[in-house]
């Protein structure tokens, strides 16, 4: 048999319907007061690069908004360059366009273009920029590419954050923020029972969030001075050696030059940061294993000491052509070269299996920030590469060394597939 309610509870039950129905008109009234309230409104985006006193050109970039709507066809984009230096340029032209949010364009001038001292030039697409249909989040780069005599210079430039979103999301966003407001004020105490229970299950996931946020602009930071230059060094130095004709030593100024680069940049890195902070702790085992494999392989032809005295011929941000016309000279450069002409005079490619961690480690940082980022980018990470030649030809290799980066890559790749951010 039931129990009758008491008269408390029946009064209690009146209440609880009573500031349910209030907090119901006040929700609705919030709402469409949140609703019409907001605009969606989009900023310009402007960034200027260069034109310091060791940099002769500056690039200037425009585009008229960084929110735009799926398929907005009205959205202004502009570069201009500017020659602030004295001597004239040659050849001047955007080599590249990237813009995933927008549909593809094509600039003006098409073909490469003097410009003389003190001049500018402007680019611009055929018409204004088309939006994707695709709600995204995305870096707009463009790569300028021209010649001062005989040399190449390139320098890329992005604008953005750029967002492709409808316009009703910023209004949504305020009628929600309007909600959890009267939830707060009306709902909240009677679901703090809940929420307890709730807050105690997930307090660990909170705090693992709480510290990745307060990383993640250290990260980024850290990935613009030290992770890119690293890995793009690393790459460069395995790229070179197909370049290398062992009857020619001049052809071996590049792998050279990028191999001292990349001993410059290593010791920054470790010396200013500590070491690496990826998002997974075995990626940033394997980078240091990698790194170590290499330059083990390398100590028999050029021992650690001598690299350390070379790599100081080079600066953090040298290019190539001041290194052939300074650095190649130092006597401890020359004997770095002459050790990497030596080992790939070896038989059995025994350089070239040595130089395969240097691409490992590109690939694995490169992936890693991915890994970090991609819900700033919001797009999904593909996989790493199984490079089942490159495994093969480390695990046949005769260093041990080597032979344990193949094992460590493949284990890496298995815990990658499981591995949950």
């Amino acid at each position: 048999m039931r129990r009758p309610q008491s008269w408390w509870v029946k009064i209690l039950i009146v209440l609880a319907a009573v500031l349910l129905a209030v907090s119901l008109a006040a929700l609705v009234i919030g709402i469409f007061a949140a609703w019409y309230e907001h605009e969606a409104a989009g900023n310009p985006v402007d960034r200027a690069v260069g034109g310091g006193t060791d940099e002769a050109v500056r690039i200037q970039g425009h585009i008229s908004a960084d929110r735009v709507e799926p398929g907005q066809k009205n959205v202004d984009c502009w570069f201009v360059v500017q020659n602030a230096g004295d001597v004239p340029i040659t050849d001047l032209r955007l080599r590249k366009w990237t813009a995933s949010g927008f549909q593809p364009a094509e600039f003006e001038p098409k073909t490469g273009q003097p410009l003389g001292a003190r001049q500018i030039l402007f680019f611009r697409p055929r018409g204004p920029l088309t939006a994707s249909m695709t709600p995204q989040r995305f870096l707009a780069t463009a790569e300028f590419e021209w010649l001062t005599g005989n040399v190449t210079h390139q320098q890329p430039f992005s604008l953005g954050p750029i967002t492709v979103r409808s316009a009703t999301e910023p209004r949504i966003y305020s009628v929600s923020k309007a909600v959890v407001g009267h939830l707060k004020d009306f709902v909240l105490p009677f679901m703090l029972l809940a929420m307890t229970f709730l807050i105690t299950r997930q307090q660990r996931d909170s705090e693992k969030t709480a510290s990745w946020n307060l990383m993640v602009p250290k990260i980024h930071d850290y990935t613009g001075q030290y992770y890119m230059p690293y890995f793009s060094a690393a790459a460069e130095t395995a790229a070179a050696f197909k370049a290398a004709d062992v009857n020619n030593p001049d052809s071996f100024n590049r792998i050279t030059f990028q191999l001292l680069l990349f001993r410059k940049r290593s010791r920054i890195l470790y010396e200013r940061v500590g070491g690496f902070y990826l998002r997974s702790q075995p990626g940033e085992q394997l980078v240091a294993d990698c790194e170590d494999a290499f330059l083990t392989a390398l100590h028999p032809h050029v021992d650690r000491l001598l690299l350390g005295e070379a790599k100081d011929s080079v600066g953090r941000y040298t290019e190539l052509h001041v290194f052939n016309r300074n650095g190649i000279k130092v006597d401890a450069v020359r004997k770095v070269r002459q050790g990497l002409i030596d080992w790939k005079k070896m038989p059995n490619g025994e350089m070239e299996t040595a130089l395969i961690p240097l691409s490992l480690l590109a690939d694995i940082i490169a992936y890693e920030v991915n890994l970090t980022l991609r819900f700033w980018y919001g797009s999904d990470l593909s996989d790493l590469e199984a490079r089942t030649d490159d495994m093969k030809a480390l695990s046949t290799s005769k260093s041990e060394s080597l032979k344990r980066i193949a094992e460590l890559y493949e284990d890496y790749l298995r815990k990658m597939k499981d591995y949950k951010p």
